[in-house]
């Protein structure tokens, strides 16, 4: 799915990458059960994550700290 919003275009980077390697086994034990639901509902259909942006900003916040998290690491 093409990312339209530019806003979203590194979150999309780093959780895919994250996805396919959780998908390959590679276990990330640093991320909790809702940084893990977050990361593979992106990877499953990213769309309808953005759309739950929407309705729920702290969501959106959490998944920006997420990132945040990502990048350092």
């Amino acid at each position: 799915m093409e990312i339209a919003d530019t806003k979203y275009t590194e979150m999309d980077r780093h959780f895919t990458s994250v996805f396919r390697d959780m998908a390959c086994g590679i276990e990330y034990d640093n991320l909790d059960d809702a940084e893990q639901w977050l990361i593979t509902t992106w990877g499953l259909q990213e769309g309808h994550l953005i759309e739950l942006f929407k309705t729920n900003p702290q969501l959106e916040v959490d998944a920006m700290l997420l990132l945040e998290k990502l990048i350092k690491n």
